[in-house]
């Protein structure tokens, strides 16, 4: 995995335990928001693409939170 790569797997862990303690739901929402509201759709693009490709490290909120970025189709 790229330094870049594992930069961004980083932030998006650091999302998601800011929200660790939201009832489950909501939190998965939040991260999402989070990372739709806040990064670059180039970017959005680059962490999903590593969480499909199994590059690992990533929370399980992270990984909820990507799939819900996907069905809500917001990553363009």
């Amino acid at each position: 995995m790229s330094s870049d790569v594992a930069n961004l797997v980083r932030m998006a862990n650091q999302i998601a335990e800011a929200f660790n303690a939201s009832p489950q739901p909501e939190a998965i929402d939040a991260v999402a928001s989070h990372i739709k509201s806040f990064w670059a759709p180039k970017l959005r693009q680059r962490l999903i693409d590593s969480a499909e490709a199994g590059h690992g490290g990533l929370l399980p909120l992270t990984i909820q939170a990507i799939e819900a970025l996907k069905q809500k189709d917001v990553v363009l």
